[in-house]
């Protein structure tokens, strides 16, 4: 079977086919369960990382049990993307918890540009042949198969399983060679990018938009083929409080460490957050308060964040029952970044789903900018780049409905030897090129410390 899956594919060709489970809960210390996936990877099998930002959920998926895939336009992906998955949900057979699929959409599937992330769909949501799922101190590890029934045997799914249990409990953490550094460290057309932050003002000037967001990219070069996972894990460390994920398809692995959380949905609960405006960190405490003031008294970031704000509450208002909100914004602190941080908690509408929070979220003006469609379209103009699922949605939906994304922000693309690095910044009508291009390199920093690109302090 071809494990890469349109919605018309799932409705005619695949048809007869049902979703099987086998689930069996282990006891093992988590920190022993990352060499397996290291050396699986090493074999160029497909996997899959997500670790919320309180560290209360882990999930790793390993191999690609079936992709749901769509090329669909801004104003269809989500939609066939939901009614995938519920196909997927009429076909499941199990008694366990709701499978899970990790995925992603682009940030513009209008962007045609060839580039790093060629060959990368507008949506991409995978089911793992083994999903280890690790939630306030239990850990259930899966085996799903989606076959027809007369093909499924659930003595060898059983055995499979076993196998995995056991090479779990023999498992060690994996490192990153402490002498890999970068041969080349490339600022992709960074004259283009001063180019765009002043076409962006020019924009702005004239009417059209009240802000944009441009970014830009780096090309590391190394000597050798990169460990994804083993770079996964040593940015899983180093940037707690943030969700940090892995997305392996074909040869090629987005990582990322980003503080923003697009939406959860937990039962009829759904939550989302503001997460514009930032300053970095300060090398002493009294420093980093002084400049945690500064942001909460800077009336450019307050602008900033109180655009995402207001979005939000639109988007809630039409979805929700109800939803609560602190009066103004706190920080959140990073390791080398501190953002103004507001939180928006409701009560779902019944006829409501996360999709649809996606798709009325997505960009939020953190990301595209204000008004949104116009902004996507000045930033396709402007950026002269492809940003793939940089910025974009990432993160897991159970078959239920339930799920969590975050915005792939402080992320990277590793493909063999090269990895490629994102960062941008809003762009307001008294911009600075200067003070933006020194903006993105503090953004860069975690990816860069996690590639050895700069020295660890």
């Amino acid at each position: 079977m071809d494990n890469e899956l349109t919605l018309r594919q799932l409705e005619t060709t695949y048809r007869q086919y049902e979703l099987f489970e086998e689930t069996e809960e282990l006891v093992l210390d988590e920190s022993s369960l990352d060499q397996l996936f290291l050396s699986e990877q090493n074999e160029r099998r497909a996997f899959f990382y997500w670790k919320n930002s309180t560290d209360t959920l882990t999930v790793r998926g390993f191999g690609h049990e079936c992709i749901v895939r769509t090329e669909g336009t801004l104003e269809t992906r989500y939609d066939e993307i939901e009614r995938s998955l519920h196909r997927l949900r009429e076909r499941y057979v199990g008694e366990g918890e709701a499978p899970l699929l990790f995925g992603s959409f682009s940030f513009d599937p209008n962007n045609d540009r060839p580039s790093e992330w060629e060959g990368f769909p507008s949506g991409l949501f995978i089911l793992p042949s083994f999903l280890l799922r690790s939630e306030r101190g239990t850990l259930r590890l899966s085996r799903y198969t989606f076959c027809e029934r007369s093909a499924y045997d659930a003595t060898l799914a059983q055995e499979e399983l076993n196998d995995w249990a056991s090479r779990l409990k023999e498992a060690t953490a994996p490192s990153v060679d402490a002498s890999l550094a970068p041969t080349v460290v490339e600022e992709r057309h960074v004259e283009q990018y001063g180019r765009a932050v002043e076409g962006a003002k020019r924009h702005i000037r004239e009417g059209d938009a009240e802000k944009i967001v441009i970014a830009r990219s780096l090309r590391l070069a190394f000597q050798r083929r990169l460990e994804p996972l083993a770079h996964l894990y040593t940015l899983v460390d180093a940037q707690p409080n943030s969700y940090r994920f892995g997305l392996s398809y074909g040869n090629r692995t987005f990582i990322g460490a980003t503080p923003e959380r697009l939406v959860e949905v937990e039962g009829e609960t759904v939550r989302s957050a503001s997460v514009a405006g930032s300053i970095r960190r300060g090398k002493t405490k009294e420093e980093d308060e002084s400049l945690g003031q500064t942001l909460l008294n800077d009336e450019k970031n307050l602008k900033e964040h109180d655009y995402v704000v207001q979005m939000i509450d639109g988007v809630f208002e039409a979805h929700c029952d109800h939803y609560t909100k602190p009066n103004g914004p706190q920080l959140l602190k990073v390791r080398d970044i501190q953002h103004l941080y507001t939180p928006i908690e409701g009560k779902i509408s019944n006829d409501h789903s996360i999709f649809q929070f996606i798709q009325q979220l997505h960009p939020t003006p953190a990301l595209g900018g204000v008004p949104t469609r116009a902004s996507i379209d000045y930033i396709r103009e402007l950026e002269q780049m492809n940003r793939g699922y940089y910025a974009a949605p990432i993160g897991w939906v159970d078959l239920e409905g339930s799920g969590e994304f975050a915005v792939a922000l402080r992320s990277s693309l590793i493909v063999d030897d090269e990895a490629y690095l994102y960062a941008g910044g809003g762009i307001v009508a008294d911009s600075q090129v200067e003070h933006e291009y020194d903006e993105t390199w503090v953004k860069f920093l975690p990816m860069l410390r996690t590639f050895g690109g700069v020295e660890d302090e």
